[in-house]
């Protein structure tokens, strides 16, 4: 009699064993797929010719291009604002 108790515990015990490693799989192909679906944020796209493409080149930040061969439009660090 002793034998079957024994035998029934280690079938229940087996039996939930596996219903634990099935769902701790699920788990962890879910996780695993969702990681697939998240891509890294795309580079924002440069100027196509960069400041070479412009008439009259950039300003000194190497970003704002130059309204005339002076660069009236760019701000120059030597000059202070008040």
């Amino acid at each position: 009699m002793m034998i079957k108790i024994i035998g029934s515990v280690l079938v229940i015990f087996l039996i939930l064993i596996i219903i634990l490693h099935i769902i701790m799989s699920a788990k962890h192909y879910q996780h695993h797929h969702e990681e697939d679906y998240h891509q890294p944020p795309r580079p924002s796209p440069s100027p196509i010719g960069g400041c070479s493409g412009t008439r009259y080149g950039c300003c000194n930040n190497n970003i704002t291009p130059k309204k005339d061969e002076m660069g009236s439009n760019c701000i120059h660090p030597d000059i202070h604002l008040l």
